[in-house]
């Protein structure tokens, strides 16, 4: 909800240490090295922080999620850290720090709504906004798990914001509920549970990871022989699991580390066309030290043993026609001795018979659209492709096209979905990207508004799309719905509570849809402007990147082209995209549409037009440089 940018390290740490407490041993971090947050809690989820000095200061830092078991409920905010977190601490001892240094965030359940982590999700949406006003951590590596109670938790938190979480670990989870797990089956998960579990069943583990491979999700599973319920403590001592985790990227595959199953043949891309009636399959699995016991495939209701193991080989798999998954599924030995037991891991292949065309590649850059200078842009490339040709390797490109004199744009050398401007000046900006799957090319060109700091938006007119009349954080005024033509209806959001990524979550609960083609005009004085558009996906049955797909045009230009806020963002993450216009006939004009009659019915919810007319002369007077 909140995002606030800045720190107010000085008072804090001036109040508090973040370093090892004196009675901790230096091999590890202790509950007095967490800082206390929303504590009295009042109607706050009280939460403990810890915060290596690596991460302060700068959002290049992980962050973990960690929700207690119920023998940890209250409001004391520390019970949830005893016994080191029932071992989570072990994610972020030293010599884990020294090889990713991560944030731990460990709140403290329940204040009513039914004493169970379901009832506090928009809490804990608050506390993920909260910690990111303080430390700016990477939204794109929030890690999430849980024990217990909390793994259902994490099970129920990542259901409703499926598009926010780059992995989860639920370990013994408490609910076997797999409703809405084809939401999130390609985020990367990695379950733990003891077959012999006396106070949660290990029937709710497998239910999850069959209902995840059913969607053609590749969750990992270790089903440990023994160790009763209280498995917590080894789980996350495994170095098997640390690796793994920080490997994750919020948008991409699973990154599979030991162990492991890998398609080489037909290809090792997640999709594969042919119009042949049979497949062949080749791949490796490993590693040694896991014990691979077999290899086996899966297609529909047909499965089988591949020949080998590393190398292993599928000869003349009958294909049908359509859409199918192929799964080649590994199990080996669990990398705990003592509890023993097994760890399973696979590999999905997408096949399309009969063979189809390459498409091109769409891109959308995330980012905020208007922000004060000093604040850094943070710019994140999400492609929606269609896997092909195989092996679909999508190269992408940035360029700054305009920007004040000095703009420097950083792309992560580790990660070239992701791109920053450290310290804008004020300004307009455009970042084009460009992403080629070897075949055919898309781009879309980023545009953000950089005011000066602490300068007011110049607000010319804001709506509150669907809504009534709204007072924002940022002292913007968005009037009741109005404007709007075509055949159109306002509705309200399903649920309505937390977004994450926004101050104003009150302007996503209500919005203005349509099955037509529809829109806003808005009577402005000729001139130019910068219109930002919020959006947002809160209606729970839009599940799917096919489920609301729309186009948006401005001024008649086509700026958003078969755009799903699913696809980019998931369930309850606000996104915002700004455009510079001119309006010379004293009109700004927004129309949208649904993209092909593809599913829901396009949708906008809220709008805010700054006038820049006068603005380059007064603040943005260094000009522009292409």
């Amino acid at each position: 909800m909140i995002r606030v940018r800045s720190l107010l390290l000085g008072l804090m740490l001036s109040t508090t240490s973040l370093a090892a407490s004196a009675g901790c041993p230096p091999d590890r971090i202790c509950a007095e090295d967490f800082l206390r947050r929303n504590d009295p809690p009042g109607d706050r989820l009280p939460f403990r922080i810890y915060v290596p000095p690596a991460c302060q200061g700068h959002a290049g830092c992980p962050l973990l999620l960690f929700l207690h078991g119920s023998g940890e409920t209250g409001t004391d905010n520390q019970s949830q850290l005893g016994n080191a977190a029932n071992g989570a601490m072990q994610l972020v001892y030293p010599a884990r720090q020294a090889q990713q240094p991560m944030i731990m965030v460990a709140p403290q359940c329940c204040l009513g709504e039914g004493g169970q982590w379901g009832g506090q999700k928009n809490r804990l949406i608050d506390v993920l906004e909260q910690v990111r006003s303080e430390f700016p951590y990477d939204v794109g590596r929030i890690y999430l798990t849980g024990i217990s109670m909390g793994g259902g938790g994490s099970l129920d938190l990542i259901g409703s914001y499926n598009g926010l979480f780059a992995a989860i670990v639920p370990v013994c989870p408490h609910t076997g509920y797999t409703a809405g797990d084809a939401a999130w089956a390609t985020t990367p998960a990695w379950f733990f549970h003891a077959v012999d579990d006396g106070t949660v069943t290990v029937a709710h583990s497998r239910n999850h990871v069959a209902a995840l491979r059913a969607a053609a999700g590749d969750p990992l599973y270790t089903e440990f022989a023994t160790g009763g319920h209280a498995i917590w403590t080894r789980t996350y001592a495994s170095v098997r699991l640390f690796d793994w985790l920080i490997a994750q990227r919020l948008g991409r595959p699973n990154f599979a580390v030991e162990p492991y199953v890998r398609l080489s043949e037909p290809t090792p891309g997640p999709v594969w066309t042919t119009s042949a009636a049979t497949l062949d399959l080749a791949g490796s699995a490993g590693s040694p030290g896991a014990a691979i016991e077999s290899v086996r495939w899966f297609l529909g209701a047909a499965s089988g043993t591949a020949a080998g193991i590393s190398p292993w080989s599928v000869d003349a798999l009958a294909l049908g026609t359509g859409t199918q998954t192929v799964r080649m599924q590994a199990r080996g030995a669990s990398d705990d001795a003592t509890l023993g037991g097994w760890t399973e891991a696979s590999a999905s292949l997408r096949v399309l018979t009969p063979a189809v065309d390459n498409a091109a590649p769409r891109v959308f850059v995330l980012s905020e659209a208007v922000l004060h200078a000093g604040q850094p842009l943070e710019l994140y490339a999400r492609v929606l492709d269609d896997g092909l040709p195989a092996p679909a390797t999508i190269a992408l490109d940035w360029a700054l096209e305009q920007a004040p004199a000095g703009a420097v744009l950083e792309v992560d050398p580790a990660d070239r979905r992701r791109a920053r401007i450290a310290a804008p000046a004020a300004g307009r900006y455009r970042i084009r990207v460009g992403a080629d799957d070897g075949a055919a090319q898309g781009q879309f060109v980023q545009q953000v508004l950089v005011l000066p700091a602490g300068a007011a938006a110049p607000v010319a007119v804001a709506i509150n799309a669907g809504g009534g009349a709204y007072d924002a954080a940022d002292g913007s005024r968005y009037e009741a719905d109005a404007f709007h033509y075509g055949n159109t209806e306002s509705s309200t959001a399903s649920g309505p509570g937390a977004l994450f990524g926004s101050a104003d979550d009150p302007l996503h609960h209500d919005y203005r849809i349509s099955y037509g083609a529809w829109g806003y005009r808005l009577p402005v004085p000729p001139g130019e402007y910068f219109v930002e558009l919020h959006f947002a996906e809160t209606y729970n049955p839009c599940d799917s990147a096919s489920c609301r797909v729309q186009d948006v045009r401005l001024q008649g230009v086509p700026v958003l082209d078969r755009f799903s806020v699913f696809a980019l963002a998931g369930q309850r993450s606000a996104i915002r995209y700004g455009f510079f216009a001119q309006a010379a006939g004293g009109e700004i004009e927004i129309a949208l549409a649904r993209s092909g009659g593809q599913g829901e019915r396009s949708r906008l919810d809220a709008i805010r037009v700054l006038r820049l007319d006068g603005l380059d002369e007064t603040v943005f007077a260094d000009g522009f440089e292409p």
